[in-house]
């Protein structure tokens, strides 16, 4: 088999250096290969402006190369290292993660140095893998937000009241975006579009940084881990951890492994949260005819977060084994031990 010599240094420099024609202009096609880049990126800073693209095509020159690569940046996928999203609201927190040796490209965080003065600062920023996968800048500011979202709830599944994370800034190209409507609602932002090979390696990234970025990359895609953090989400109160509660039952009976409902820890927890005699207005329930008399020890919001942080790490144990094995608070065992 003949194998082809691949060209030297020289050969590529004398191609570079070879005579095109762009739009009726001889030049060299190095000359040819920046313009269409140029072209290409101010398609692109253009849809980000938010300008139409007539409007903004106006003054290039029609049936022109430069029109269509200016038109093939317009009409294309952003690159996720054009863009940054800068984080305020828990810095310590970035700090730790930034010194861990874990990352990802779907939750990319950088930032707390000042390298003008050479030292710590509280500046944080993030980007994505999930950008590229959009055209439309709206839709990229809106993925940024709900992996902070994301990332802020799986954070209240070991902090109760953790310092939320808040996106204080856009940026493309190292200009600020401003945005002409709200970010949009997402659903399951969906798996990325990448081998599965590719895939693992993030995963493996994220389990190095924590338990907190494979929960996220895990709710981008699967609907029983995304509606475990929208509900993480919601204030920390009796009713919203009750619905948890039967929520992760309901998807553990759908998966084939449902959780034991006669469990001493469920009684107490269910016990108090229904009951307005136990923890007040908070209370599933109204106030009630007093029958029987409740014996149930009170348990404050607290402990019902112990508790119900502890049925998701249950579930997220049996359901997702291959990345997690959580410690579990005494009473709550995985779904399948009949000691409950």
């Amino acid at each position: 088999m003949i194998e082809a010599i691949p060209p030297s240094a020289s050969e590529d420099q004398a191609t570079a250096r070879m005579n095109v024609v762009r739009d009726g202009v001889e030049m060299s096609r190095e000359q040819s290969l920046a313009l269409a880049q140029n072209y290409f990126d101010e398609g692109q800073v253009a849809k980000v402006e938010g300008l139409e693209l007539e409007f903004a095509t106006r003054k290039i020159r029609q049936n022109s190369e430069d029109l269509a690569d200016f038109q093939r940046g317009y009409e294309s996928n952003f690159a996720q290292a054009d863009w940054e999203v800068r984080l305020s609201g828990n810095a310590p927190d970035l700090r730790g993660l930034s010194d861990r040796p874990g990352s990802a490209d779907f939750f990319r965080i950088w930032g707390g140095i000042d390298h003008w003065h050479d030292c710590p600062n509280d500046e944080f920023s993030f980007n994505s893998s999930y950008f590229s996968q959009h055209k439309d800048p709206l839709h990229v500011i809106s993925v940024a937000h709900e992996l902070v979202n994301l990332f802020n709830s799986a954070a209240e599944l070991f902090e109760q009241g953790y310092p939320k994370q808040r996106v204080s800034a856009v940026l493309y190209k190292g200009r600020e975006v401003t945005l002409r409507k709200p970010p949009l609602a997402c659903g399951l932002l969906g798996r990325l579009a990448v081998s599965q090979r590719l895939w693992n390696e993030f995963m493996r990234q994220a389990l190095m940084s924590g338990a907190r970025l494979p929960i996220v990359l895990l709710a981008t895609e699967k609907e029983d881990v995304q509606q475990m953090l929208r509900f993480l989400a919601l204030p920390a109160d009796w009713s919203n951890y009750y619905k948890l509660l039967e929520t992760l039952e309901t998807y553990a009976k759908r998966n084939g492994k449902p959780f034991p409902k006669k469990a001493a820890a469920r009684k107490a927890f269910t016990n108090n949260a229904n009951n307005n005699s136990k923890v007040g207005i908070g209370a599933r329930h109204g106030i009630q005819e007093e029958g029987r008399s409740n014996t149930a020890t009170p348990m404050t919001i607290e402990q019902a977060h112990v508790y119900i942080s502890g049925v998701c790490k249950l579930y997220l144990n049996t359901f997702y084994g291959d990345y997690f094995a959580f410690d579990l608070p005494q009473g709550i065992r995985l779904a399948e031990d009949p000691a409950v």
